[in-house]
């Protein structure tokens, strides 16, 4: 023990050691994280202990139910954590992203018969989820050099890493929405609330993450939506305009050729 300047007695090992303060059982395997390049020591004093809940790193399913409902907190926890926008996409966004294709393809199971007559089997829906998911990343990763080059335009920090951050967690009420595609007369208002509820995530992430002024916030985030949007519907466009083609084109001049025969 050493002495305060004003009298209180101070235990050195927790000014030399930051593990100190935890049960030995989990400062051991937090050590060993730290040591194999899993966490970084100066992250230790800003996350709450349920980040390190049995000495193991937040899922995905925690995480992605915590932004959803407690995304203030959620969002000062991401913004201390070590990342990188590969590790963004691959631990996350690869997987989340994959509700909308599962709801799709569920839709085309249970509309398939009411739609086969157009020529859209289980097929469609299937090459429609697939290119919707592909497509879906493209946008998001799209989003994350635009974000990254927003920023400084609305006194916030310009940093690819925090701009995955804001561009991938938001995405996560979208994505959950978009499971819900195959429920028919719940899928457009769940949709609809998915994106508004992400927009309100990208709100609260713009500033903890981004370091956007709150003043500043509300603007910030009109402009990505409408960006987000306005990149979204043209990519879709275009890809559903090729599919049409693809799928019905062939169709179509077979009809023609059949009828001159």
């Amino acid at each position: 023990m050493v002495a305060h300047p004003a009298g209180t007695p101070v235990d050195r090992t927790r000014l030399t050691d930051p593990l100190a303060s935890f049960p030995a059982a989990r400062a051991e395997d937090i050590a060993k994280k730290l040591k194999d390049g899993l966490y970084r020591r100066r992250w230790l004093a800003k996350l709450p202990d349920r980040e390190y809940s049995g000495g193991h790193p937040m899922s995905l399913i925690d995480r992605a139910k915590n932004i959803l409902l407690q995304p203030k907190a959620e969002w000062s926890l991401i913004d201390a954590e070590p990342a990188t926008v590969r590790d963004l996409f691959t631990g996350y966004a690869l997987i989340l992203a994959l509700l909308p294709v599962i709801g799709t393809v569920l839709g085309g199971l249970l509309m398939g018969s009411a739609f086969g007559r157009f020529g859209m089997g289980i097929s469609f829906f299937i090459v429609t989820a697939v290119i919707g998911y592909i497509v879906s990343l493209a946008v998001l990763y799209a989003m994350i050099l635009i974000i990254d080059a927003l920023l400084p335009s609305f006194d916030g920090q310009k940093d690819q890493v925090r701009a995955g951050k804001l561009a991938i967690y938001s995405a996560t009420a979208i994505w959950v929405a978009g499971f819900f595609g195959f429920i028919p007369g719940l899928n457009v208002l769940m949709m609809l609330v998915g994106f508004a509820y992400s927009a309100y995530l990208f709100y609260l992430g713009s500033t903890a993450v981004g370091r956007v002024p709150l003043a500043k916030a509300a603007g910030f985030t009109a402009v990505v939506i409408v960006i987000w949007i306005a990149l979204s519907w043209i990519v879709s466009m275009v890809i559903a305009g090729a599919v049409m083609s693809a799928l019905f084109g062939g169709a179509m001049m077979g009809t023609a050729a059949f009828t001159h025969l």
